[in-house]
């Protein structure tokens, strides 16, 4: 050895100085690894004791509605039933009785035919009502029944029928006028058959009674030949309408010519 002190090799003492190196690394990373954990277990422990924000939510307020509640009833299953099918076919209404007459009355109407004599008046008229007038004036001379008498005689003669519910009216009137003296009168005598006709108003319908048939008879008496005057007046208007109507009775029984 030339020298008293002694020093180590160059080798050496980088070695040594590496390791030293190394040693406190490793004491500065566990320093820090030590110190972080110890921050965050802080951190920890403090946000656990916090209290818990609670944020209010408003809250809207249901209104409460009463429910009617509902009964189940019980659905009674309809059985399916076949069908026929039915041809229909259309017929005619019947009409009835009535209404077949009335539909006749109406055509007959409308086609009514004029009346241009005597005869058409007097067709089939089954009895007549007899009916007497008679004035005031010359009933001390003549009474009315002895002039209904005279009538119904005459057309009981020529099988003429009477009745007091016939529709038809036969009626007899005598009408007189007096001179001052009341000496003498002058006579108009008639003889009507007095009937119902329908009269058409403007789109209405009225009845009337109205002589269809007339036959007069005028005369000139004195008080002591008034009542044989009026009497055979009376006699000769009865006979001429007898006559009239059994020529058209004669007509309504002779037979249809065949065609």
């Amino acid at each position: 050895m030339n020298s008293s002190t002694h020093e180590p090799p160059e080798e050496h003492t980088k070695v040594g100085v590496q390791l030293g190196t190394t040693a406190t690394g490793i004491k500065v990373f566990l320093f820090l690894s030590l110190l972080a954990a110890v921050i965050f277990a802080a951190l920890w422990i403090n946000e656990r004791a916090r209290p818990p924000i609670v944020k209010e939510v408003p809250v809207e307020r249901i209104k409460e509605v009463l429910v009617e509640k509902i009964k189940e009833v019980p659905v009674e299953k309809i059985k399916e039933v076949p069908v026929e099918i039915v041809k229909q076919i259309e017929v005619p209404a019947k009409l009835t009785d009535e209404q077949m007459s009335l539909i006749d009355i109406g055509t007959r109407m409308l086609n009514r035919p004029i009346i241009k004599s005597d005869a058409e008046i007097l067709y089939k008229i089954p009895a007549f009502r007899v009916s007497i007038f008679l004035p005031d004036s010359i009933k001390g001379i003549v009474s009315d029944e002895a002039i209904r008498n005279k009538l119904e005689l005459a057309l009981r003669r020529n099988r003429i029928k009477m009745d007091d519910a016939a529709s038809v009216g036969l009626a007899l009137n005598v009408n007189a006028l007096w001179n001052e003296g009341k000496t003498f009168a002058s006579t108009t005598i008639s003889l009507s058959v007095v009937d119902s006709v329908t009269l058409a108003r403007t789109g209405d319908l009225r009845s009337a009674f109205v002589p269809v048939y007339n036959d007069l008879q005028f005369g000139y008496a004195g008080s002591l030949k008034l009542k044989e005057q009026v009497m055979g007046a009376v006699d000769e208007l009865a006979e001429t309408f007898a006559n009239k109507h059994l020529a058209t009775q004669e007509k309504e029984n002779q037979p249809t010519p065949a065609r």
